[in-house]
């Protein structure tokens, strides 16, 4: 099955994007970069917000407060799903550290898990794996395959598939939800709406390390 990649870019020349770049370029994908934008300005004040877990989350994982520079990774992840939405097959959303464990067996998962996802009619399917021991499985409650689970929070966003035939209902989102970093974002729209995620729970991806691009007084991507 063809498989579209769009890689999110700040800095094309710092070490973790073309290490993610080398990465990524292994993957039997057509491959595409979209530059994020340079947002300086105050964003909009439409913060969602919602149940106490949301709440929470929010405070736990947003612990230098939400800057234009969120704002616009924000957009591009919306602009990223937009153009994903015009392809008639699904797209892999990688952020500019996505990191690769294997190759040759990411691209097997990729196949495999794109064609369960159109399949069963969900809406993302997460490849993201946090580097947060035993917390990587949290939120996996339901087990669909040996290696596939129906999953109900996002920890990190960093590498994720978007499905085509659901146009109506990323729009929508992307458009009228209002907006918050993007993992908590997406976190409160599937929880919200209770609808699940499907998810690997295997160990496929990962980040390059050395602080966050768009945050760098941050210690470290959370």
């Amino acid at each position: 099955m063809k498989i579209h990649l769009i890689q999110l870019s700040s800095n094309p020349n710092h070490t973790k994007e073309i290490s993610s770049y080398n990465d990524l370029k292994q993957l039997d994908v057509d491959y595409i970069r979209h530059v994020n934008p340079n947002y300086i300005e105050l964003p909009p004040n439409r913060v969602i917000n919602g149940e106490d877990n949301i709440i929470k989350m929010t405070k736990k994982h947003n612990e230098w407060g939400l800057t234009p520079p969120h704002y616009g990774c924000f957009k591009s992840h919306c602009q990223a799903i937009a153009a994903a939405m015009c392809k008639d097959h699904p797209t892999l959303i990688c952020e500019n550290d996505t990191k690769i464990i294997n190759p040759k067996v990411m691209n097997q998962k990729i196949q495999e898990g794109a064609k369960y996802m159109l399949k069963n009619k969900y809406k993302i399917l997460r490849f993201e794996t946090p580097s947060h021991g035993d917390e990587r499985n949290r939120g996996c409650n339901k087990q669909l395959t040996d290696f596939l689970w129906e999953s109900n929070r996002m920890i990190g966003a960093y590498c994720y598939m978007v499905n085509p035939n659901e146009k109506a209902w990323w729009l929508d989102t992307i458009l009228n939800k209002g907006w918050h970093a993007w993992d908590i974002f997406l976190n409160y729209i599937f929880q919200s709406e209770h609808t699940p995620m499907l998810s690997y729970k295997e160990y496929l991806t990962d980040f390059y390390r050395g602080g966050s691009i768009i945050d760098p007084d941050s210690p470290e991507k959370q």
